[in-house]
């Protein structure tokens, strides 16, 4: 959004310089079009070249963009991620495709739910399932109900809730208090 700002308050610019005089309306949107295409393409070449990058704090950050904004388009990068070697990539790469809204990374998260030591990666995987909302994930949320961490009992049962299976929502109530 910035960058694209940027570039429209320089298109003004020119148009309103001494360079310019007699702009339609037409132009005027032409112009600002063409701003807003170039950001657009200058941001979509960053995120992708970033998504291919080693730099752990950077990608991190990345994924976690690329979640928070719902860019679907980036879903395969962000799934490779889920076999990082680093907890914080997993972890970031399990929230954004819950943030996505990309139901192709369910067995993938499901995957990573059944070799995941780390408690904030599981909770990330855990969560996304419940974001997703795909019933065929009961199964595995059912079996970390039992999980020895609370946060992970506690989050299962919510996702559960989530789903649509409200009789988990007291479960979530109850694990409260031993996450908090």
């Amino acid at each position: 959004a910035k960058l694209y700002e940027a570039f429209e308050g320089r298109v003004l610019q020119i148009i309103e310089s001494e360079y310019v005089y007699a702009v339609d309306r037409e132009m005027l949107e032409a112009l600002r079009s063409a701003a807003y295409q170039f950001s657009s393409d200058i941001m979509h070449a960053k995120i992708r070249q970033g998504l291919h990058a080693g730099q752990k704090g950077r990608l991190v950050q990345l994924i976690e963009l690329v979640g928070r904004l719902g860019l679907i388009e980036y879903g395969d990068a962000v799934l490779l991620h889920l076999g990082s070697r680093s907890h914080a990539v997993r972890g970031a790469a399990g929230r954004a495709l819950g943030r996505m809204g990309d139901s192709r990374a369910r067995t993938d998260l499901e995957k990573l739910l059944a070799t995941e030591d780390v408690t904030h990666v599981q909770v990330a995987a855990i969560r996304s399932l419940g974001e997703l909302g795909d019933p065929s994930s009961i199964g595995i949320l059912k079996q970390l109900r039992v999980d020895p961490a609370p946060l992970v009992r506690g989050e299962a049962a919510y996702s559960l809730a989530r789903i649509g299976r409200c009789e988990y929502l007291e479960e979530w109530l109850v694990a409260l208090p031993k996450i908090w």
